[in-house]
């Protein structure tokens, strides 16, 4: 609907296709007063009346001016800007034919004096994608021309305000696209009030209602002036699921003579609502979802007894699942596990070309043992990608064995969902029936490998080093030169991959070392944390290897010497340093610059293509006092003292055997992914050639495109010039696009938009997690959001969601690491311990509860951290 010549409009008159006219607050009561939901009648001052003053008064380039000068990351511009923008609005005139136009539309709902709510409603406002509740403002209790015309003006004005200005820039909506109406509705006297939302926003729970209520107006609730009644409703079952009286200490209600007073509550505690009236509210809300097929968020009010509906918005913060992992209501439910973020170290979608090429090659190397699709095990969508653990309960045996490697709080709600039958099928899936057995045949050829190298370690090792060399030959030299087509080159790397996992029965050996040696030493706290000290510089590391060879050019005095980034790269380019720190650059560079955040996901920009980057990762390291320059010497002594632990015990010779089985392969197990990680570098050079082939060809907008085509559409691109790139890229990212918003992914979330976390202890001062790494230490806290957001200086407590390989260089500087999540065998725990560094794990909202500047004290032997003092205490 476009915009109309008069300047107001009855609800009836209107829809949510009003957006133009109405703003999306007016267009949303039209919409709900055209569904037949009690909404008290009103009109909308409309945005033609906004632009009508605007252009009367000459005031568009005049606020337009104010407004773009405003910096997002600079309250005090935008605080300034809205002020000014502000005296503009009040003093301005409004023309004769308007005011008679809105005056009298407000006197047809019931006279001259009616009692009015007044509230502004913008374009880019209560929309699917952009809700911008309280954004503007409101005013209650209008009553007359005079409090009208004043009060529609200052809704004109609010469009301007500071938080509104701040929030459109971040949602990149330019000040010239925004426009202004204002909803005048009567005021609802109301006795009891609130809000509703179609779903549980603590939890994201499709099927659950939540309100909030006191007595009174409802501004008391929205504008959290009050602890409100809280309430929670099962919609399948129409049972209220919990409830919390609150002690409400006032209420608002309207003047005779216009606005609003407070006025104190009799009976605080007295519950706002009785059960009939929070089911009629859920009833409601759910209703107006019904309506809308989104979830909505209303405010309602109850008058005399009689419900009304005042406003309607949708919900735009929670995690809209796709529809592919939905069940029905009616239908038993599934769980799934986010294996992004349970076991990368990042939260964000991969890309589609990014996806397709990880998808595979876990198809390559777990083959049988993790069957994909939708009634399988594994199942990526839309750069997600999920473990169905109903199907994996329900299998139960080895499978669920992977259960036992996962942090704490994963484990805690793995085992409540095991005893729960609404989330176990009744049959076992098609797909897999006789996994066990398809399972042991994908592990027997690893198998075959670890009983030969049990007797002959050193062989498996010769052997392993011949498999590596064969490796790299090709990635570096026959896949690099290759002119095959790129899904070919993609899948002749694969076979690579998967031979070398294959032939990694040495890591199994060393496994069972490990196991074996955990076995001999139960119970023994000392023994137990010197087997971590035992684990610290293995051989065959590549992550561990990696931060050997920053430290070395770090401490290189010719780096020492360079003052800049600048003066780096011009020395670089140039040739420049001398012949022994530019080997040690090239290796570097060689070996480990593909490597970085996201470094799983080809569209990820590799360490090498930012050499500002690299320089700022070795300058921040300590090279006289870090981690690794103490690790041999510890994981010596941890060795020395088992030793002789063994000895009293009289199992000398076993541990001997066992330690030297465990250290001469166990590095191994992060080897099959960083190959993977180099063959992503090749390839990522070969898409993005291509991609810059099929811009000039004029198939794609831009070069990074190509990153939103699947491996085989690539491949069949570079052999058929009519393929429409265009429309597959739109195609494949389309999903996306509704998720765009989630910046933190769940780890755990089941079918019906739960996500579930586990209870989290707490005792005075302390914050319970998983103990990771052994050890003690306090230092002050440093929250990282990304490994390089800031720097972390030496003594610093590192304190991030999770980490992977990219965060190995913050780790040289830490003195300790406080996770939010990460199990041993993650790489967080994995690095802390070769680092030597105590570490939880587990602590959920660590990187909220816990501020720059905290001191800390990280308990990694007890999985405790202290926070001993605020930073502003």
């Amino acid at each position: 609907m476009g915009k109309d010549e008069s300047y107001t409009n009855k609800f009836s008159e209107l829809s949510k296709a009003s957006i133009l006219v109405a703003g999306g607050k007016g267009a949303n009561l039209g919409e709900m007063t055209q569904a037949g939901f009690a909404v008290p009648s009103g009109i909308v001052v409309n945005t033609g009346s906004y632009d009508a003053v605007v252009k009367a008064n000459n005031l568009q380039d005049k606020v337009l001016s104010i407004a773009s000068a405003v910096l997002g990351d600079n309250p005090e511009t935008s605080e300034s800007a809205s002020e000014e923008i502000k005296k503009l609005f009040v003093n301005a005139q409004i023309p004769a034919d308007i005011e008679e136009a809105i005056v009298s539309s407000y006197a047809s709902l019931d006279g001259e004096n009616t009692v009015v709510a007044v509230r502004s409603s913008a374009t880019a406002e209560d929309l699917p994608d952009a809700s911008f509740a309280g954004q503007q403002e409101s005013y209650l209790h209008v009553q007359g021309k005079d409090q009208l015309l004043e009060a529609v003006k200052k809704c004109w004005a609010s469009l301007w305000t500071a938080r509104a200005i701040t929030y459109r820039i971040k949602q990149g909506i330019a000040p010239e696209d925004v426009s202004l109406a204002a909803v005048v509705q009567q005021q609802i006297n109301s006795d009891i009030s609130g809000i509703a939302f179609s779903l549980n926003i603590q939890n994201n729970y499709y099927d659950e209602a939540v309100i909030n209520s006191n007595f009174g107006l409802g501004e008391s609730v929205v504008s959290g002036q009050v602890t409100p009644d809280h309430f929670v409703v099962n919609k399948i079952t129409n049972k209220i699921t919990e409830k919390v009286i609150n002690e409400k200490q006032l209420m608002l209600v309207g003047k005779p003579d216009g606005g609003i007073e407070e006025q104190k509550i009799p009976d605080p505690k007295a519950p706002s609502l009785t059960d009939e009236q929070v089911l009629e509210v859920a009833k409601l809300v759910t209703d107006v979802e019904t309506h809308y097929k989104v979830p909505m968020d209303i405010e309602w009010a109850i008058y005399e007894g009689k419900l009304y509906l005042l406003q309607a918005r949708p919900i735009t913060t929670h995690l809209p699942l796709f529809p592919e992992l939905l069940t029905q209501p009616s239908e038993k439910k599934k769980v799934y596990i986010d294996m992004i973020v349970m076991s990368q170290g990042f939260s964000d979608s991969m890309s589609v070309l990014g996806m397709d090429y990880w998808a595979n090659m876990l198809k390559v190397a777990k083959g049988s043992s993790m069957p994909r699709g939708k009634d399988a095990i594994v199942w990526e969508l839309h750069g997600r990608q999920y473990l169905n653990i109903s199907n994996m309960i329900k299998i139960g045996g080895i499978v669920t064995k992977l259960f036992s490697s996962y942090d704490a709080p994963t484990r805690q709600i793995l085992a409540e969902l095991g005893a729960d039958d609404e989330y176990i099928p009744d049959e076992i899936p098609e797909p897999l029936k006789g996994y066990t057995w398809k399972a042991i045949v994908t592990v027997l050829p690893i198998v075959r490998k670890m009983i030969p190298a049990l007797f002959n370690v050193e062989k498996a090792q010769q052997e392993y080093m011949k498999s590596d060399a064969k490796i790299w030959k090709y990635l570096k030299e026959d896949l690099s030169r290759s002119e095959e087509t790129f899904d070919v080159q993609a899948e002749r790397a694969l076979d690579m991959f998967g031979a070398m996992t294959k032939n990694l029965g040495g890591y199994a050996a060393s496994k069972l070392a490990d196991m074996r040696l955990k076995k001999m030493f139960k119970g023994n706290k000392e023994a137990e944390d010197l087997l971590i000290g035992l684990s610290m510089d293995l051989p065959w590391n590549p992550t561990s290897e990696m931060g050997h060879l920053m430290l070395k050019i770090a401490s290189h005095l010719e780096f020492k010497a360079t003052k800049s980034s600048k003066e780096f790269i011009e020395k670089l380019e140039a040739k420049k340093y001398g012949e022994e720190f530019q080997v040690l650059y090239d290796d570097y560079i060689r070996r480990f610059g593909v490597r970085g955040m996201m470094e799983i996901d080809i569209a990820t920009p590799r360490l090498y293509e930012n050499l500002d980057r690299v320089f700022f990762q070795l300058q921040q390291i300590n090279t006289e006092d870090n981690a690794i320059l103490n690790v041999e010497r510890r994981s010596k002594e941890a060795y020395e003292k088992l030793r002789h632990i063994a000895k009293d015990m009289g199992k000398e010779k076993k541990f001997i055997k066992h330690a030297k089985t465990f250290r001469s392969m166990m590095g191994l197990r992060e080897q099959p992914k960083y190959i993977f990680i180099v063959s992503i570098g090749i390839l990522r050079e070969r898409a993005l050639v291509l991609g810059e082939q099929f811009v000039k060809a004029g198939r794609l907008d831009n070069q990074n495109q190509i990153f939103d085509l699947k491996t085989a559409q690539i491949g069949q691109a570079e052999q058929d010039s009519a393929l429409d790139l265009r429309a597959l890229a739109e195609e494949n990212t389309a999903p996306y696009r509704p998720v765009a918003h989630i910046k933190d992914w769940p780890r755990i979330i089941d079918s019906r938009g739960k996500i579930h976390r586990a209870k989290r202890e707490t005792r005075e001062g302390e914050l319970l997690g998983e103990g990771i790494a052994p050890g003690v230490v306090q230092g002050k806290a440093k929250v990282l959001e990304s490994p390089y957001d800031k720097p972390l200086e030496k003594g610093e407590i590192l304190v991030c969601r999770a980490s992977e390989p990219s965060w190995t260089p913050i780790f040289i500087n830490a003195a300790g690491v406080v996770m939010e999540i990460g199990g041993p065998l993650q790489h967080g725990g994995i690095i802390a311990r070769e680092y030597g560094l105590p570490c939880v794990s587990s602590i959920d909202q660590a990187t909220k509860l816990i501020k720059d500047g905290d001191l800390l004290e990280v308990d990694g032997s007890n999985g405790v951290v202290k926070i001993i003092k605020n930073q502003g205490g």
